[in-house]
């Protein structure tokens, strides 16, 4: 499944907050999406979701409208704070469920709650939980609806360090076994650079640049879009570590 964008663009009223992104998202590959605060990520990420109105043209698979298999985990997680933990994933599989529950749609409740580590939390309700813990409940409602295409929105904003990778490992390692189309929206320019396949760097609505995270997560994209001088380092296992050390 891949996902093309052909001169996307989004308007709330007359204000546009997402100007003509053209952009190419593939199968088995991890999309970031990232950008200050107002850039038009979140707004992005819907109107893939089919969620708010956009001009232009969304194409999955070479065929414009939504597919099926969509999960769509949002930045603003508002669900029945009275439901449990396993009806809230149950709602992922609600265009399988057929006004009924299977014993294989609590099969794959219970598997996606497993590799989550979140299977003890099943039968609490949603109120009951930390702001961490309903984060992981609505990656698991996004991830049992076994989708072609993955869209998360900020998925680990809520969560300690410990559960950041955690959960990022899970993303990665399912969009490469299952070959799906992922595309999150990530703050963390250090998560971004490890786990990301492409990036697509947006500001004031626009795509500024796009392509592997070492061509687009560069010193001069830092100060021009963030504003900021950063300083690229190297860790002893070869990784890119991202340091901002004053506003530009």
């Amino acid at each position: 499944m891949s996902l093309t964008l052909e001169n996307v663009s989004v308007h709330y009223g007359r204000k546009p907050v997402v100007k003509n992104i053209t952009l190419e998202a593939q199968c088995g590959r991890v999309l970031a999406l990232v950008g200050p605060n107002g850039s038009g990520k979140t707004s992005l990420i819907k109107a893939i979701a089919g969620l708010i109105p956009y001009g232009g043209r969304i194409v999955f698979a070479g065929k414009a409208g939504r597919p099926g298999p969509l999960g769509y985990m949002p930045q603003d997680q508002q669900g029945p704070l009275a439901l449990s933990v396993v009806e809230v994933v149950l709602l992922g599989r609600w265009e399988r469920l057929h006004m009924r529950v299977r014993a294989e749609d609590l099969d794959a409740v219970r598997g996606v709650l497993q590799r989550l580590g979140i299977e003890h939390l099943a039968g609490r309700d949603l109120g009951e939980l930390s702001g961490g813990q309903r984060q992981l409940v609505y990656l698991a409602q996004a991830l049992v609806s076994e989708p072609e295409v993955l869209l998360l929105d900020e998925p680990i904003s809520a969560l300690d360090i410990n559960h950041q990778l955690e959960v990022l490992d899970l993303v990665a390692a399912m969009t490469r076994e299952r070959q799906l189309c992922t595309v999150m929206v990530l703050h963390d320019l250090q998560a971004t650079a490890r786990y990301a396949d492409d990036v697509a760097l947006m500001c004031g609505g626009a795509l500024f640049a796009s392509g592997p995270p070492d061509d687009v997560l560069t010193t001069e994209s830092m100060h021009r879009v963030f504003d900021v001088e950063m300083e690229i380092l190297t860790t002893s296992a070869g990784r890119r570590v991202m340091l901002p050390f004053a506003l530009a």
